[in-house]
C-alpha cells in the first residue's frame, strides 16, 4: 500500500526581505526587493527543482496591499502582482507547486504600526471584497502551480498581540475559507503554530490541517486522523528551534540544523503525515548551511518519489 507524501521547504522572503521583498509597504516604506533581484528567484527554484512544494508569504507585514487613510483596504498593488507572477512562473517552469501563506501574525510585533490595519483586516469585510477577489482572480491563470493557501502562519500571533479574540479570529478565518471554497476551486488551511489548534480548529472549512514544530530531538508525534477530524495534516514549519543569536546557539544552529530536518522528514512520512515543508536556519553567516539544506531536501524527496517501499506498512524510511 502506498500514500502521496510531500516534501518542500519554507521560501517566506526572498533575500531575507521581510514585508518588502515582492511589492511596496506603505508601513514600512522599503522599497521592493525582487524587482532588480529576479535571479535571487531563479537561483533558488533551480537549486531546489526536485521538491513538491515551496511555501512563500504574501502579505507579511502588509506589503503589497494599498490602503486608505484610515487603514482600511483598498486593493494589490501592482508591482506585487508582477513579482508574484514572476515567482509563480518560474515555479511552473521547475514543475513546484506553490503553497501561499496570506498574512503573518507576527506581524504586528514585528511592524507595530501595521496593529491597527490587522485588526480591521480580521473584523470587516474589505478583505473579501476588495483583496481575495482580485487576488483569486489573479490567480486563476496560474491554478496548476497552486498547492494551496495558507490563510495566516501562526494565527495564535494576534491572541498574544491583542489583536482579536479566538472567537472573532475562529470565526474570520472560516469566512475566508468559505470564500475560497464557493467563488474558487483553491484548497486553503491554516498554519497553526501548536499542533494543539491544528486539532482543535480541524472542523473549519479547511482541506487538510498544519502546524509548525521545532525542537533539538527531531522527534514528531504520531498522526492520528481522529485529532484531526479524519482530515490529511501536514507540517508545515520545522527545524532546529531558534533561542537567541548567541555564538553557542549559532553553531549548534549551524550543525544540527540540517539533520534535525532530516530526521524531521523522515519521522512525518513514516508517521503518516501528508507532507513537510522545513524552515531555513536562521541566523547570520548561514548561507553553507542552507545550501545544505536544500540539497538534502531535495536528495529525500528524490528518494521518497522513486523508492516506493519507504511507504510500506512494514517498511520504514531510515537515516
Amino acid at each position: 500500500m502506498t500514500r502521496d507524501f510531500l516534501v518542500g521547504l519554507n521560501k517566506p522572503c526572498f533575500g531575507g526581505q521581510y514585508d518588502h521583498d515582492l511589492g511596496n509597504n506603505q508601513f514600512s516604506k522599503w522599497q521592493p526587493y525582487l524587482p532588480s533581484n529576479l535571479d535571487t528567484v531563479r537561483s533558488f527554484f533551480s537549486e531546489v527543482h526536485d521538491i513538491d512544494l515551496v511555501r512563500i508569504w504574501l502579505f507579511e507585514g502588509m506589503e503589497g496591499l494599498i490602503f486608505d487613510d484610515n487603514n482600511e483596504l483598498v486593493s494589490i498593488e501592482r508591482t506585487f502582482l508582477e513579482s508574484l507572477k514572476k515567482i509563480l512562473d518560474l515555479a511552473a517552469q521547475s514543475n513546484i507547486r506553490v503553497y501561499l501563506c496570506l498574512f503573518d501574525a507576527w506581524a504586528a510585533k514585528h511592524r507595530p504600526a501595521t496593529l491597527d490595519a490587522m485588526g480591521l483586516i480580521i473584523h470587516g469585510t474589505k478583505f473579501i471584497n476588495n483583496i481575495l477577489t482580485k487576488l483569486c482572480e489573479f490567480l486563476s491563470d496560474h491554478a496548476a502551480t497552486i498547492f494551496a493557501i495558507d490563510l495566516m502562519n501562526e494565527p495564535e500571533g494576534l491572541i498574544e498581540c491583542n489583536i482579536t479574540t479566538w472567537n472573532e479570529l475562529e470565526s474570520a478565518l472560516n469566512k475566508w475559507c468559505n470564500y475560497f471554497h464557493k467563488n474558487h476551486d483553491f484548497k486553503c488551511s491554516i498554519g497553526w503554530m501548536r499542533r494543539k489548534n491544528a486539532a482543535k480548529y480541524s472542523y473549519l472549512d479547511v482541506d487538510f490541517c498544519d502546524f509548525h514544530i521545532y525542537n533539538e530531538s527531531g522527534e514528531i508525534p504520531y498522526y492520528d486522523r481522529n485529532d484531526f477530524g479524519k482530515k490529511l495534516c501536514i507540517i508545515g514549519e520545522c527545524g532546529y528551534p531558534v533561542i537567541d543569536d548567541s555564538p553557542r546557539q549559532l553553531a549548534l544552529r549551524r550543525e544540527s540544523g540540517v539533520w534535525i530536518a532530516k530526521k524531521m522528514i523522515i519521522e512525518a512520512c513514516n508517521k503518516f503525515y501528508h507532507g513537510i515543508l522545513p524552515w531555513p536556519i536562521d541566523g547570520p553567516q548561514m548561507d553553507e548551511a542552507n545550501r545544505q539544506l536544500n540539497s538534502t531536501v531535495v536528495q529525500l524527496a528524490r528518494q521518497l518519489r522513486t523508492g516506493t517501499n519507504y511507504f510500506n506498512n512494514s517498511t520504514s524510511f531510515t537515516i
